[in-house]
């Protein structure tokens, strides 16, 4: 998989700050319970608070509806059908498609199958300008 960019790259600055502060709480309510333990454990890490939420978070939170909405980041993820239609030699072809998409939040990959031949994707951007109608270029 590789990165993508959002056209609306406010949206990932702001949640990023968002998952900081939860890991930040987290660590600050969470540590002292584990300071009551009868066994000897380190204090729970900020850094790794949030390593554990972000890594959650990036691979299956995101993609809950409300949230993505929230988020203007669409869930493409899935194999999706279709035609492409195109010219060879003053002929018109109709050429099935088949779209095998995974995506996370911060990244995502296409894998295209167009018949005889297949094509993957290198670079993607998510164009969230349209709330109501996200494009995947």
């Amino acid at each position: 998989m590789h990165n993508y960019s959002i056209t609306n790259t406010k949206i990932r600055i702001t949640t990023v700050s968002i998952l900081a502060i939860i890991s930040a709480y987290f660590t600050f309510i969470l540590n002292p319970a584990i300071a009551l333990l009868p066994i000897s454990l380190q204090p729970l890490s900020p850094f790794a608070a949030f390593g554990v939420i972000f890594f959650i978070f990036n691979n299956w939170i995101w993609k809950i509806l409300p949230l993505s909405r929230l988020l203007s980041i669409p869930n493409f993820n899935g194999t999706w059908k279709g035609r492409c239609c195109t010219q060879y030699e003053g002929r018109n072809l109709t050429i099935p498609v088949t779209l095998k998409i995974k995506q996370s939040f911060t990244q995502l990959i296409v894998d295209a199958g167009f018949g005889a031949s297949c094509s993957e994707s290198l670079v993607a951007n998510v164009d969230n300008i349209n709330p109501f109608r996200a494009k995947l270029v």
